[in-house]
């Protein structure tokens, strides 16, 4: 499975709709994320240019794009970006395989 960080930032439409009606939607978007085979791993909330952070993890970038079609089609978002993310694991083995490429030639 893939990880990804979504940042989300809210227009003045989708903030209307939060304080008319404050609720939580991480258990939607938990079923979302679980009905394309992934998860929410977790959200936070935050005061500045992004309004919520999310880490999911999904099978794969089509799923991934997927959800995220779903959810700016919404029209509750004034942004909406994916980073796809790594494992400390996952980084180590990066670092590992680049020092690997310039092994035979002498590059450093």
């Amino acid at each position: 499975m893939k990880h990804y960080l979504l940042r989300v930032s809210f227009n003045s439409q989708g903030w209307a709709a939060w304080i008319a009606q404050p609720h939580s939607c991480k258990g939607k978007i938990q079923a979302e994320a679980e009905s394309l085979g992934g998860r929410l791993l977790s959200m936070w909330w935050a005061f500045g240019e992004d309004h919520v952070f999310l880490i999911f993890e999904m099978p794969d970038d089509v799923i991934m794009s997927a959800f995220s079609i779903f959810a700016v089609s919404m029209g509750a978002m004034q942004s909406f970006t994916i980073t796809p993310i790594m494992t400390d694991e996952e980084a180590l083995q990066a670092m590992k395989k680049a020092g690997a490429l310039g092994a035979g030639s002498g590059a450093r």
